[in-house]
């Protein structure tokens, strides 16, 4: 099971906004491993030590997904006789995989504890779900939909994530456990993303798949605000909006929407990097270009894991998809009269871990290609940024000779073939390139190619930098003009 940084997020306000004393199951060999697993998430999202908390905070080895939650049967006693309110976020959050694995950590792990909480002192039970348990699916009958706090989920057929399915069905257990005298409350969370006060995302971001349409549009270097403007809730207003709620006597038996209710044009906050190389397209174009691109092996598996995330590879159905309006009026009341209120989201500075992250194959890619001890990751960050990824099929010319092209091309992938071609059409092969030889580097001094780089025996993929990009990052950090020269002379 993937715990998403909501769980230590939650634990977090948890410690810091009330007095709770809190217990926390965690998947660990035994109760030192789980106490070094929470401790190693405290210092990665909040660089805080757990210590600091250690007379309210007890740390347990469990598995949620096993009856007894794997506990001895006198502590898992002892436990219920302390409960008081069990928050359980915790959830296999990736988007595909097997049903019967979802079930286990997004349905059974809620039964478990739902079997917990019917001896518990408190008889108290709170499960995270997701909002897209109301946007998954088809209602019969219904070209669009109005959902609120009060809907639900049944009336939706045909879900196809099973993500979705597994959390809806959690949903279902939870208030079907009411019927026992557990009280019970669902929130419905949206896209959580970056911690509002260092700007922190989770820690296995890649299984995220906000995430990846973002990386997409980065390395792709293309992004329309229609597929960039999306909801992101900051994971520790959301965690703390649940905190305000989940102890509210009048507030119980209910389900909350609790997400920000501010959209986020990310093609807006990019273009605030003026280094970013991405254009901004209208919709028509964006997708234009990913259709011109996805039979190219460069972008193929990118692309294909856009249109994933973007819903737009799902089977097509005979009937009107439904298409449905959220509301969370009636949680966003609640929250604001308790003093939640959640911040836009339009700096740069917020989002550049995201980009960080959305640039890590490249800039592992540079460092291999730029070796040297004194070229740091803020310099690589820096040249992935300007770099732009380029396909050239077998037999294209990717510099010719003479040509005066203004990029330096580092290859990635496939090999390329060096020649001189004398002007009585003689050809004299110079070497036979491949991942992380540079073409071109004559662009450095805005002199012409001395010789042809040819596609061969297969595609290539280069990353390309503009010597105007590369002279100016080169000024600035002056150990990358040694290394550049470095390549130059061999």
């Amino acid at each position: 099971m993937q715990e998403i940084n909501y769980c230590h997020v939650a634990r977090y306000q948890l410690l810091n906004t009330t007095n709770y004393r809190v217990i926390a199951l965690v998947r660990a060999t035994s109760e030192i491993n789980a106490w070094q697993r929470v401790q190693a998430k405290y210092q990665f999202y909040f660089d805080s030590d757990l210590t600091l908390y250690k007379d309210r905070l007890n740390v347990y080895a469990a598995d949620l997904e096993v009856s007894d939650l794997t506990l001895p049967p006198e502590l898992y006693r002892h436990l219920q006789s302390k409960t008081d309110s069990i928050l359980h976020s915790a959830a296999l959050v990736k988007h595909y995989g097997e049903y019967d694995e979802f079930y286990r950590a997004n349905v059974q792990a809620p039964i478990n504890l739902l079997e917990f909480a019917k001896n518990s002192r408190g008889k108290d039970f709170h499960y995270v779900s997701t909002y897209s348990v109301l946007q998954d699916g088809h209602i019969p009958g219904y070209a669009s939909y109005f959902c609120d706090e009060s809907v639900d989920g049944s009336i939706f057929t045909e879900r196809s994530n099973v993500y979705v399915q597994t959390k809806y069905e959690g949903e279902v257990v939870t208030r079907d456990y009411r019927q026992f005298g557990i009280t019970t409350n669902i929130y419905r969370v949206g896209n959580l993303s970056i911690i509002s006060f260092n700007g922190r995302n989770q820690e296995n971001i890649e299984e995220n798949g906000f995430f990846t349409r973002v990386k997409v549009m980065l390395n792709i270097g293309a992004i329309s605000s229609e597929t960039a403007t999306v909801e992101m809730s900051p994971v520790d207003i959301t965690a703390l909006g649940i905190i305000k709620l989940f102890d509210k006597q009048e507030l119980s038996n209910q389900m909350y929407h609790v997400y920000s209710p501010y959209l986020v044009d990310l093609s807006i906050i990019f273009a605030q990097d003026p280094s970013l190389m991405i254009t901004k397209l209208s919709i028509n174009e964006f997708i234009d270009n990913l259709l011109n691109k996805l039979n190219l092996s460069t972008y193929q598996e990118q692309i294909e894991m856009f249109m994933l995330h973007q819903g737009w590879l799902e089977e097509s159905r005979d009937h009107q998809q439904t298409q449905v309006q959220l509301a969370h009026d009636s949680t966003t009341i609640i929250l604001i009269k308790l003093g939640i209120n959640w911040p836009q989201i339009n700096s740069l500075q917020l989002i550049n871990d995201i980009i960080y992250k959305a640039y890590q194959a490249r800039i592992k890619f540079l460092a291999e290609t730029f070796t040297g001890n004194d070229i740091g990751e803020d310099v690589l960050f820096e040249l992935a940024k300007v770099a732009q990824l380029a396909h050239y099929n077998p037999g294209d010319i990717i510099v010719g000779q003479e040509e005066n092209d203004i990029k330096i091309k580092i290859i990635m992938n496939g090999l390329v073939y060096n020649y001189i071609k004398s002007s009585s059409g003689w050809i004299s092969a110079l070497q036979l390139n491949s991942t992380g030889n540079i073409a071109n580097l004559e662009a450095l001094f805005n002199g012409k190619s001395s010789s042809t780089y040819e596609a061969v025996f297969g595609s290539v993929t280069t990353l390309e930098i503009t010597s105007d990009n590369l002279n100016q990052l080169a000024t600035r950090y002056p150990q990358l003009n040694c290394n550049l020269l470095n390549h130059f002379k061999r």
